[in-house]
């Protein structure tokens, strides 16, 4: 634990160097807060959260690949099987809690890097639908 919280002070001050602004990046970032009883999706039913899924894959991911090319890292939605299972085992049977069917990554370089694609991320779910939100993102937030 202790020579874990080293690297990391380690990387708080080689990014401090790096950009000026790193705090004051942090900072704007808000905590999300969310009650486990908030984070469903809008539906029981998993076609239809599979079918909310593939619209979110198809527009939001074309977005990041249209804006970070190559590192946006857009994979297939978590296969049907192990989405029951998960479904099963850890929401005993509750369809509408699972979260991560469309999963994507952002590769940056930078803190710079992750600010920005949280603030693109940030105002494509203040734009969004309900149900477009919950099928993108775990419980709203990035």
């Amino acid at each position: 634990l202790v020579a874990s919280k080293r690297v990391y002070d380690k990387v708080l001050v080689a990014e401090r160097i790096k950009d000026p602004t790193f705090d004051e990046m942090v900072n704007k970032i808000p905590m999300i807060k969310s009650l486990k009883s908030q984070l469903i999706q809008p539906s029981d039913n998993l076609d239809t959260t599979y079918a909310q899924a593939r619209v979110v894959k198809e527009t939001i991911g074309k977005r990041f690949k249209d804006r970070w090319g190559g590192a946006a890292i857009i994979p297939e939605l978590k296969k049907r099987t192990d989405a029951e299972r998960k479904i099963q085992d850890k929401y005993f049977g509750k369809k509408n809690k699972i979260k991560d069917i469309f999963r994507c990554t952002l590769k940056f370089s930078s803190f710079k890097g992750v600010f920005d694609g949280w603030k693109f991320l940030e105002a494509h779910i203040r734009n969004s639908t309900p149900s477009k939100r919950h099928s993108c993102c775990k419980g709203g937030g990035a």
